[in-house]
């Protein structure tokens, strides 16, 4: 008995070394890459993947990252069903000024134009950008603030093969006479 034992302890734990090499094999992609893809709801999203990571971006909402896998782990980072509930807050890179409920932000939920500026295995780059009304308090609250209106959100996210993190620029485009300074955050 101790002998089948240990040949059944010895098979598992030889299993258990090569599962994970298979798997990470399986999903392992050299270099990295970006497409349009339709999730299960129908919805149009960007993917951008590298060795390490895996992200879903939604231009419809605000190109918020609504899925972002660890891939040698297989670990979601995001759950993909809570940022499609607006309410909720969930994903990544929402954009928002300062003075705005981050509930009620003229951003939430709102399409994102966007461009592929680099699809290489080396990098993968997407801009996505916006230009804000500048709401004070809430999206359509009846009053616009002269320093939030008019400023183009340029958001240019990067991956980079090898590197286990993502990158992204933002930057606020002045589109009026006046100067401006708006305060910017942006969450989770």
């Amino acid at each position: 008995m101790k002998k089948h034992l240990k040949t059944i302890l010895a098979a598992f734990a030889a299993c258990s070394l090569i599962q994970p090499a298979l798997i990470s094999a399986d999903n392992a992609r050299e270099g990295c890459h970006v497409e349009e893809v339709t999730d299960i709801d129908g919805d149009m999203q960007i993917l951008m993947e590298s060795e390490w990571i895996s992200m879903y971006l939604m231009p419809s909402l605000q190109s918020t990252i609504v899925r972002f896998t660890f891939r040698p782990t297989g670990n979601d980072i995001v759950e993909p069903t809570v940022p499609k509930i607006t309410m909720a807050g969930g994903g990544l890179l929402q954009d928002n000024f300062w003075g705005q409920d981050w509930r009620y932000s003229e951003f939430r939920g709102r399409f994102y134009e966007y461009k592929i500026e680099k699809n290489t295995p080396e990098e993968v780059a997407v801009s996505f950008e916006t230009k804000s009304e500048g709401w004070l308090q809430a999206d359509k609250s009846g009053v616009v603030s002269k320093l939030w209106s008019n400023i183009r959100l340029r958001r240019t996210v990067r991956l980079k093969s090898g590197s286990p993190y993502f990158l992204f620029d933002l930057e606020l485009i002045n589109e009026d006479k006046n100067s401006k300074l708006p305060f910017m955050w942006v969450h989770n």
